[in-house]
């Protein structure tokens, strides 16, 4: 008797199961974990500071009143691009906006999907919640698609606004 092996990546896209396979879901790594960080020094980081659940939670914050930017990427795998061509991909993630104060016109937080011929964003408004609320990015990706990537946005325009972004519990499917 042998150890029963579990289905690739590529093969439980196929046979239809609707999970994509996301790394570091809530982030409890306590890292990027499979995740690219760009933008300001230190927007975004993995902290202990909110997390909805678990211990760590994807953390965008700034006090100063200048311009101030981040993004947290994840690619989909090539091999994986071809099963979810043609499909629709739900992208929801917990968020909990943690302090708005006045100014900075401009700014914003948002989830996407860019599969490489085009873009697709959900703008979450800068409304402070004492509590995490679940936000959705729902795109069918077409047959062109040259790559998927899972993209959380914050751009804090200057005029001394602080605000404070908590993501957690990620995730995607395929249907």
């Amino acid at each position: 008797m042998g150890i029963k092996m579990w289905p690739s990546l590529l093969q439980q896209v196929v046979m239809g199961a609707p999970t994509i396979p996301m790394p570091n879901k809530g982030w409890e790594s306590g890292d990027a974990g499979g995740w690219t960080f760009t933008g300001s020094t230190g927007i975004p980081a993995v902290t202990t500071d909110n997390p909805r659940s678990g211990s760590y939670d994807l953390h965008f914050n700034t006090a100063s009143s200048s311009v101030r930017t981040g993004v947290a990427t994840w690619t989909l795998p090539a091999a994986l691009l071809a099963a979810i061509k043609g499909r629709t991909v739900k992208f929801t993630v917990y968020r909990r906006c943690a302090l708005v104060f006045s100014g900075g016109v401009g700014s914003y937080q948002r989830i996407g999907l860019n599969w490489g011929t085009g873009t697709g964003y959900t703008t979450i408004p800068f409304t402070p919640y004492s509590v995490y609320d679940q936000v959705l990015v729902q795109q069918l990706i077409p047959a062109a698609a040259t790559k998927l990537d899972f993209i959380i946005e914050w751009y804090k325009a200057g005029g001394g606004s602080i605000y404070h972004l908590d993501i957690d519990d990620m995730d995607a499917v395929a249907s």
